[in-house]
């Protein structure tokens, strides 16, 4: 069970946030999240962490759900600290979840239906990007990227949609990463990376962690898919009927802000109870998961002295992931990202502002989403049909 972790004082501490122009552009924008709870997995550090730290100074319950409980703990001490010193509450709790264990992902959704009714949000934040040019497998015997950053992700979504069915204005968030545009797997075994779009990559690690990142992509494309066909259903008296503009990324203004009320928006009644999907990306930035992984992986480490110089710092990297997770006008099937490229390609933004942008390669593959989605029930051993009612 969790226990929530609450405080308030009044203090002149100076913002620890100096050169952060585009995250608190984000921050301000954000909607009150008063009365909303949220599950952020991977939130003991990196985006994450700031997306948490977000969601709790806008007024959000949040459960920071991650592997490592001295590290979660850390991460909320650190941020009611933070909150403490601006005068703000905070509403925090740490949560056991490990990606790599599907029973851990079970029995932290066991916890969570037990103590709550509903769920505002539920972020898909946590990744890794492993060193070997070998795939590690989990205990469940799939490889460590695909069932830490898909796999695990698809089964918690299964397991909460209960939670995220009866919430009015419910929503997914899927942080995926430009490496999707590089990923590839055969239809039968999208669990084994390949690479058939933009980049030779020669080094296994990175092509595994691009593979993953597509199908964290897919499985987006898919659940957006499934709810929408639920949405032109006939509503059952009571039904929310929805509406709201279904298209895909290219719709919409190109600005990822905007203020004025919590919840979501667009996506539509029927099965699902109007829960919409949002999808987003950090653009380019030296995170934790990538410092460490270029300390053991020589081909990353190469690409890390290259991007450094057009890399943002994390808590402007985690904007997108906080328009995505917040903005009101945000719309089932938007995906965020930063706006700037210096090469000129918009939808592959490495730097600055969130904006809606469109995913790349096999990220829109309407027939591969499907096809990934039935392996994923076969190899979690479940039937998830979040369109039903």
């Amino acid at each position: 069970m969790h226990s929530w972790s609450s405080s308030r004082s009044k203090s002149s501490t100076p913002d620890p946030l100096i050169d952060a122009a585009v995250y608190k552009e984000a921050l301000d924008e954000a909607p009150d999240q008063t009365g909303r709870l949220a599950v952020v997995t991977g939130a003991n550090s990196g985006l994450g962490f700031w997306l948490a730290r977000s969601l709790a100074l806008k007024g959000a319950r949040v459960i920071l759900a991650c592997r490592n409980a001295e590290r979660a703990t850390s991460a909320r001490d650190r941020i009611a600290a933070d909150l403490k010193s601006k005068g703000a509450a905070a509403s925090l709790a740490c949560e056991e979840l490990d990606l790599a264990s599907l029973a851990s992902v079970r029995r932290f959704a066991s916890r969570l239906r037990r103590q709550e009714s509903s769920l505002d949000l539920l972020v898909c934040n946590a990744g890794i990007l492993g060193g070997g040019a070998s795939a590690e497998l989990t205990e469940d015997g799939w490889p460590l990227e695909f069932q830490v950053n898909h796999l695990g992700h698809f089964l918690l979504c299964a397991e909460l949609w209960p939670l995220l069915r009866n919430t009015q204005g419910a929503r997914v968030v899927v942080h995926s990463s430009l490496g999707h545009a590089a990923g590839y797997f055969e239809d039968e075994t999208p669990h084994r990376a390949s690479c058939r779009y933009l980049l030779p990559l020669p080094y296994g690690a990175w092509r595994r962690y691009a593979a993953s990142k597509l199908a964290q992509m897919l499985f987006a494309v898919e659940l957006r898919r499934r709810l929408d066909a639920a949405s032109r259903l006939p509503q059952s008296d009571g039904g929310d009927g929805g509406g709201g503009d279904s298209s895909g990324s290219e719709g919409g203004s190109s600005d990822g802000g905007g203020g004025g009320g919590g919840g979501g928006s667009g996506g539509g009644g029927g099965g699902g109870g109007g829960v919409i999907v949002v999808a987003a990306h950090p653009g380019s930035a030296l995170t934790p998961m990538i410092q460490s992984s270029a300390a053991r992986n020589p081909f990353l480490r190469c690409w890390v002295d290259y991007a450094s110089g057009l890399a943002h710092s994390v808590p402007d990297a985690s904007a997108p992931l906080l328009v995505a997770a917040t903005s009101p006008g945000a719309r089932s099937g938007d995906y965020y990202g930063p706006r700037h490229n210096p090469f000129g390609f918009h939808d592959l933004g490495l730097r600055g502002p969130p904006a809606k942008v469109r995913p790349w390669g096999f990220a829109a593959d309407a027939a591969k989403a499907a096809v990934l989605w039935e392996f994923s029930e076969r190899a979690c051993g479940i039937s998830f049909s979040p369109e039903a009612n």
